[in-house]
């Protein structure tokens, strides 16, 4: 089990509520590159990447606007050891 952003801040579900994936997203890039359609992987990638980075910045303003209690640190667990199961302690622990 990962964690999740949701359990160790509830009000990040505002941020989710804002949050509008900008297209092309990656899945359509990928499928872009694949035809042929896109031919510059290294920027195309950059772009889907920073296009997101946005979205994201922008949804965590208008969630915070909204008086939601949320930053981008909500979404880091330092404490995160990838071969095993994150439970509630490891939440207690951040």
């Amino acid at each position: 089990v990962h964690p999740n952003p949701f359990i160790r801040n509830p009000e990040m579900m505002k941020v989710a509520a804002n949050y509008t994936d900008p297209t092309p997203n990656l899945a359509q890039a990928v499928q872009g590159l694949f035809a042929g359609q896109l031919t510059d992987v290294k920027a195309t990638l950059q772009g889907v990447a920073d296009r997101q980075n946005k979205a994201l910045d922008e949804a965590f303003a208008k969630a915070q606007a909204e008086g939601a209690k949320v930053s981008r640190d909500d979404l880091v667990f330092s404490n995160w050891d990838t071969t095993k199961d994150y439970g509630a302690a490891d939440y207690a622990a951040l």
